[in-house]
């Protein structure tokens, strides 16, 4: 391949040796055009095309990169604060007051402190849902479900024994 390649170019430089020297310019002119139109439509015009895109593209790059930077500074002011701490009465609080928020007081038939900063809540045909936010209404205020015993019943209830601990004070 490479010799053919190579006896095509000495072929033509031969030629073009041969021609006269307004036609060797005018040869050089040609080429020089078509060139520049293989540039054009190999390069210039694909980069064209693609330009909406990408200014769009880099416009969304940037405001997703100004909500990180808002959620980083979030983030470290949040690491900054200093753990909520529970005391024991706040802790049995704490657990009262979800229980009311998603309607399980009706079904506590017992909520007593517990050593530890901990609260033993017992349940009977509570609604799962409920108790699911619930759980997860404590876990965002650092209690902690230690124990979970959870037995089915009829309707998407449950009866439950449960000890939530906090932080230690």
């Amino acid at each position: 391949m490479k010799a053919l390649a190579r006896s095509l170019a000495e072929e033509l430089r031969a030629r073009f040796a041969t021609l006269p020297a307004g036609q060797r310019r005018l040869a050089l002119a040609g080429a020089a055009a078509a060139a520049l139109l293989l540039f054009h439509f190999a390069l210039v015009l694909p980069m064209q095309r693609e330009l909406p895109r990408l200014r769009a593209s880099l416009v969304e790059g940037r405001a997703k990169l100004g909500r990180m930077h808002a959620q980083a500074a979030e983030a470290t002011a949040l690491r900054a604060l200093p753990p909520a701490a529970l005391s024991r009465p706040d802790a049995q609080k704490a657990v009262e007051q979800s229980l009311d928020a998603h309607g399980l007081r009706a079904a506590a038939k017992r909520v007593a402190p517990e050593a530890g900063n901990a609260v033993q809540v017992t349940l009977e045909g509570a609604a799962f849902d409920a108790l699911l936010a619930c759980l997860a209404e404590l876990d965002r205020q650092q209690m902690r479900a230690e124990s979970v015993v959870l037995e089915a019943r009829p309707a998407g209830k449950v009866d439950a024994r449960l000890l939530f601990r906090g932080p230690r004070p």
